[in-house]
């Protein structure tokens, strides 16, 4: 749901992620939600590189980045551009051809990947690094928590794999999910200053 530019934490791990995967030698390719504009965001690029990875913008309406302030509007134009989130997914899968589709929450993402996925035929893995709907920085009411907490379960439970970050994670959803794996927060080795340099 983020990603580079955007400097959250779990825009850092996804970052981590990527770089210990191209270490393996994998190809990757990175379609972001319509919330993350480009590092120009002036400019309306299908694409652009970070470290040396594609990253497909998906980003269509002024006003539905990530991190402005939370309105009933702003969620209305995430709704709105939900249908382009799919056809972009759905063109560059078919173009691409990747061999696992990697979802994580929010379940915007975690659904548009279930939809890809089942169309075209590919696994789909989804990572939930936090449990976001019951953050008081989300800002939801009750009805809201219940609703968003029902699709990330419906994600979780339909996806192919499910990863999350901690036990905690893991407990939420054990009701309905035993094979899930923990892969706690990436840490890119090569940037870990030992204590004694700092």
């Amino acid at each position: 749901y983020q990603s580079w530019p955007n400097n959250a934490g779990s825009s850092i791990r996804t970052d981590n992620i990527l770089r210990v995967q191209l270490s393996t030698g994998l190809q990757i390719e990175v379609i972001t939600s319509p919330g993350q504009t480009a590092q120009n965001s002036s400019q309306n690029l299908k694409y652009e590189e970070h470290l040396g990875i594609r990253f497909h913008r998906t980003h269509l309406i002024s006003g539905s980045t990530i991190g402005k302030k939370k309105s009933v509007l702003n969620r209305i134009k995430k709704i709105i551009t939900f249908p382009y989130f799919l056809i972009r997914i759905f063109n560059l899968s078919r173009k691409i051809r990747p061999d696992i589709l990697h979802a994580h929450a929010m379940s915007y993402c975690g659904i548009a990947a279930l939809i890809i996925g089942k169309l075209q035929k590919i696994p789909v893995i989804y990572e939930v690094r936090s449990l976001w709907f019951k953050n008081s920085h989300a800002m939801l009411g009750k009805a809201q928590q219940f609703c968003f907490e029902k699709l990330e379960r419906y994600v979780v439970h339909h996806v192919d794999g499910f990863v999350g970050i901690s036990e905690g994670i893991m407990n939420a959803f054990k009701d309905i999910r035993s094979d899930g794996t923990i892969i706690g927060n990436a840490v890119f080795e090569k940037e870990i200053v030992p204590i004694e340099e700092i």
